[in-house]
């Protein structure tokens, strides 16, 4: 899915756990603006909230640390 906040849009693979930062290229429709990264969970996709991408940095035993990507408030969601 393609996720369209105030700021950026990202191209979301939820089969896969992965995401990136796109950007609209003319002529030729989405260019990566980042590498796919991994993420262990989304938050609710709703518009007008801010998305949450859980991503986790460092796992000891059951404790997971996360880093929590937080997007403005989204605009659209669109198939990809």
């Amino acid at each position: 899915m393609l996720v369209q906040t105030a700021n950026s849009v990202y191209e979301v693979h939820e089969s896969e756990q992965v995401y990136r930062l796109v950007g609209h290229d003319p002529g030729n429709g989405l260019r990566a603006l980042s590498d796919w990264l991994h993420y262990d969970r989304l938050g609710p996709v709703r518009t007008g909230e801010p998305l949450r991408i859980f991503v986790v940095r460092e796992e000891s035993g059951r404790v997971l640390d996360y880093r929590v990507v937080t997007t403005s408030p989204v605009t659209g969601v669109l198939a990809a």
